[in-house]
């Protein structure tokens, strides 16, 4: 979908960790790319293989703040979301073809400046989504004109639902209200379901949607997505 780096996921047994292996690991599987790309990976700050990629020079592409969110914050939104000034419905009012093209369009501006898509990324990215989604809690902001400009996608997951959001160009006006608005409107359709807790996915540069998450107090870990190059990681251990 991407198409620019080769991801890579390294596991040492505790026991034989500090003996090279590691580090031996990726420089053969790094001698196995057919493109001069580089590895790529994420992890939990904290965690051992994020630190074992940091000794091998990683470098940070991306931060994910802490996501997880008591519905109960969602009040904080109230004020912010009035400022939007469309409208909102649920996924169900809308084609399946408008939610995808909704749902690629704001990946790619989300994507473009640190992970930029590859040509056909849409079809991947939207693989299933209409049997991911619960379609009733995920709501999107249509404008004036009647055009989305916003959404709160609902994915049902195993543990607690899970909320990406953001809007369909960078220069939405209102933006964080729609933003804001989604998911006011999303964490109170959960709520009535009896959810509690949920999650989010997201990045520090979405400029609409980061705003909106200091609001609701998120609790639990950061995280980085991080590369690293081969011919550089392999000059730091020699």
């Amino acid at each position: 979908m991407h198409g620019n780096a080769y991801w890579l996921d390294v596991a040492v047994v505790p026991d034989r960790r500090r003996e090279g292996l590691g580090t031996t690991m990726v420089h053969h599987l790094a001698s196995l790319r057919h493109e001069n790309l580089p590895l790529k990976n994420r992890g939990f700050e904290g965690d051992v293989g994020l630190a074992f990629a940091d000794a091998l020079g990683a470098r940070t592409v991306q931060v994910v703040p802490p996501f997880t969110v008591s519905v109960s914050r969602r009040h904080s939104l109230s004020a912010l979301g009035q400022h939007w000034r469309g409208s909102l419905v649920s996924a169900s009012a809308l084609s399946v073809q408008d939610v995808e093209t909704a749902n690629a369009e704001t990946y790619e501006w989300t994507h473009e400046h640190w992970s930029p898509v590859g040509p056909g990324f849409a079809s991947a990215v939207n693989d299933g989504l209409w049997e991911d989604l619960n379609i009733e809690a995920t709501v999107f902001a249509l404008d004036e004109a009647g055009q989305i400009a916003a959404s709160a996608m609902v994915y049902a997951e195993d543990e607690r639902p899970l909320i990406v959001t953001e809007t369909t160009s960078r220069e939405q006006q209102l933006g964080e209200a729609a933003v804001a608005a989604c998911v006011h409107e999303a964490l109170s359709r959960l709520a009535a379901r009896g959810v509690d807790e949920i999650d989010f996915d997201g990045h520090v540069s979405d400029p609409h949607f980061m705003p909106v998450l200091a609001r609701l107090s998120p609790t639990g870990r950061w995280f980085r997505l991080f590369e690293l190059v081969p011919d550089e990681a392999i000059r730091r251990t020699v």
